[in-house]
C-alpha cells in the first residue's frame, strides 16, 4: 500500500490518501536493489575511454568511490570534462525477470549508461530523475554497469546564461557544476505492472469534501491484466474516512485511473481547520 499526504497547496490540507492495487494473481510484488556504496571511478582527461573500450570492460586505473559521490571535491575539485563510474550487481537464476529498471535520482550533467556492454540510454539534465528498462540487456550472474558523465557547460546545458560568455572562451556558472553520480542509484523490479505517479486534488464543501485520486500506471506485461485499485481516506490522527474500489482491465501499455471519493466534514477536519469548512 502507497500513501501520499496532499501538500500545503491544496485546498484540504488535512488527509492521506492511501492506495492499494490488487494484481493478477500470478504477479509478484515489486522489489527495490539500492546501488548507493563502492563504485569504481576514472577521469577521461583525453576523451580516450570510448575507444579504448571502457563501455565494456574496466580500465586499469580506477580508484574506489562511494556514491552518492562528486569528483569536484578533492584531487580534481577543477576538474571539468569526462569521467566514467563502474559497478557489478548479480541476478540471481531464481528469479526470473519480467521488468528490470535502472534508476538514477540525479547524474550532472550529460550521461550516457551502458549494460553489459549495450548502450541503455542517455539523459542531459543535473537535477532530475531518470531511468532506463535494461530487463533485455541483463544475463543471470554478474552484470556490469557502465556510466560516463561530462559536465562541461555547452550552448545547450541548463542555465543557458553561462553562454553569454562564450565569445570570452571562459565559460562559467555563478555556481560550480559539480559531476558525478550526485543522488542515489537503484535498480527495481515488478511483474510489469508499475504505478509511475499518482495526482491528488481536492475540494471542500461546507459538509463534504470531494477528494479526486488519479494514478497513471504502465502495463508491460504485453497483454490485457484485470486490475483493483482502492483508495482509502485517513485523517492524521490515523482515523479512517473512507474507501472506494474499481475494477479495471488494463490493456498493454499506459493508462491513468481516477478515483473520487467523499469525505463528510465531522471525518476529516479538525478544529484548527474549522475556517476551512466555514468558508467553503
Amino acid at each position: 500500500m502507497n500513501c501520499w499526504h496532499p501538500g500545503r497547496s491544496l485546498r484540504l490540507p488535512i488527509i492521506a490518501v492511501c492506495l492499494s492495487i490488487a494484481l493478477p494473481a500470478l504477479a509478484a510484488a515489486g522489489s527495490k536493489v539500492d546501488l548507493n556504496g563502492s563504485w569504481l571511478f576514472r577521469i577521461d582527461a583525453k576523451s580516450e575511454g570510448e575507444k579504448a573500450g571502457w563501455s565494456k570492460t574496466v580500465p586499469e586505473g580506477t580508484e574506489q568511490v562511494s556514491v552518492p559521490h562528486t569528483w569536484n571535491i578533492g584531487k580534481y575539485d577543477d576538474y571539468e570534462g569526462i569521467a566514467w563510474y563502474f559497478r557489478t550487481f548479480e541476478l540471481p537464476s531464481r528469479r526470473p525477470v519480467q521488468q528490470l529498471e535502472l534508476h538514477f535520482a540525479a547524474t550532472f550533467y550529460h550521461s550516457r549508461v551502458w549494460i553489459n556492454g549495450v548502450e541503455a540510454g542517455s539523459h542531459d539534465g543535473g537535477h532530475t530523475e531518470y531511468f532506463f528498462d535494461i530487463t533485455k540487456l541483463v544475463r543471470t550472474g554478474e552484470n556490469l554497469i557502465v556510466v560516463e558523465l561530462d559536465n562541461r557547460p555547452t550552448l545547450t546545458t541548463i542555465p543557458g546564461l553561462a553562454m553569454k560568455l562564450k565569445s570570452s572562451k571562459n565559460i562559467w556558472y555563478d555556481w560550480w557544476h559539480y559531476g558525478g553520480i550526485v543522488r542515489d542509484v537503484w535498480l527495481s523490479e515488478s511483474e510489469g505492472i508499475i504505478l509511475r505517479r499518482q495526482q491528488i486534488r481536492s475540494d471542500a464543501g461546507k459538509e463534504v469534501a470531494q477528494v479526486r485520486d488519479t494514478v497513471y500506471l504502465e502495463n508491460k506485461q504485453g497483454k490485457e491484466a484485470k486490475l483493483s485499485v482502492t483508495a482509502r481516506i485517513y485523517t492524521p490522527s490515523g482515523a479512517f474516512g473512507g474507501s472506494k474500489t474499481q475494477n479495471i482491465a488494463f490493456p498493454a501499455g499506459s493508462y491513468g485511473i481516477s478515483i473520487t471519493l467523499i469525505c463528510t466534514r465531522s471525518a476529516c477536519t479538525w478544529p484548527s481547520l474549522e475556517r476551512l469548512w466555514t468558508k467553503g
